[in-house]
């Protein structure tokens, strides 16, 4: 996802924030030269997972799973609401970590292997305490990114990353064959 200039909040010019969301698991910590990320935790739980969770985890009903809502900024605005479960039977440490100084991404590339990833990308109008972490208007939408990544077989986490439209646009280039096809898929 690339930035956009938000013309009512700045005059700077647009900068790259989050590229390659959907093609590479790089996560907003990391390697944005002129950027200051800072997280802000809102939640960090245990809960029991409901129904729907339970089946996006492929785990029973009533599982336990660890919850955590975090607010990335970046020079101190707010860029993406994060709200994330994990398995805690592949991750058990997960809560025992400082998400304001280590991404959950980050955390979880270097703990466990992700084999398998799953992307839907959808706007959607948040809610009023999603407008309120993201600091944004009643009638700016969002890009949400629903994701969930497997290791050997077994859901690790399941999250919803919230960017402000303002402040993205989705992006991708690839090169394609002589059938249109994307270049290296099947």
């Amino acid at each position: 996802m690339r930035a956009k200039q938000d013309r009512r909040e700045s005059g700077d010019p647009a900068q790259l924030l989050g590229a390659e969301q959907l093609e590479e698991m790089r996560h907003v910590g990391r390697g944005h030269a002129h950027h200051a990320h800072s997280a802000e935790i809102e939640a960090a739980d245990k809960v029991m997972a409901s129904a729907a969770l339970a089946e996006e985890f492929e785990l029973g009903a009533s599982e336990l799973l660890y919850h955590l809502v975090l607010v990335h900024k970046d020079n101190g605005v707010p860029v993406e609401l994060e709200e994330r479960y994990v398995n805690p039977a592949l991750a058990p440490r997960f809560l025992d970590q400082d998400f304001t100084r280590v991404t959950p991404t980050g955390y979880l590339l270097d703990a466990i292997p992700v084999d398998e990833l799953e992307h839907t990308v959808e706007a959607l109008m948040p809610t009023s305490a999603q407008r309120r972490l993201l600091d944004v208007a009643r009638d700016v939408p969002c890009l949400a990114l629903h994701r969930r990544s497997w290791s050997g077989g077994q859901v690790v986490t399941v999250a919803t990353l919230l960017y402000p439209g303002n402040r993205y646009a989705l992006h991708s280039r690839y090169r394609t064959g002589a059938a249109g096809t994307i270049e290296g898929r099947s």
